[in-house]
């Protein structure tokens, strides 16, 4: 926050809005990745153009149709450093926010 150098209260209500509705979401994510859940609730969690995006970067030659929401969460770890090695478990919350950064 004070990267921003926001100067009025108003500018900075706005910025903690944001930031906490973003804040909120990863964690969303990070949670819903642990308990593994399946592709079905995939869209709970990830627009479609997410999923496209994070299938075009990681996927191969996977669709977005058998993205699974752990895996979605992986890769959005990745992007953020997490390196996914065998004892490293699920990528946390921090680590989920610098992903799409």
């Amino acid at each position: 926050m004070e990267d921003l150098r926001l100067e009025t209260w108003d500018g900075l209500e706005k910025a903690v809005t944001i930031n906490a509705a973003a804040a909120g979401a990863e964690s969303y994510r990070c949670g819903i990745g642990r308990a593994r859940l399946r592709r079905d609730r995939l869209s709970e969690v990830l627009s479609a153009d997410e999923a496209e995006t994070l299938v075009a970067h990681f996927g191969g030659k996977m669709t977005p149709s058998e993205l699974t929401i752990g895996q979605a969460v992986l890769w959005i770890g990745r992007l953020g450093g997490h390196l996914n090695r065998k004892r490293d478990g699920m990528p946390g919350v921090r680590t989920l926010w610098r992903g799409p950064a």
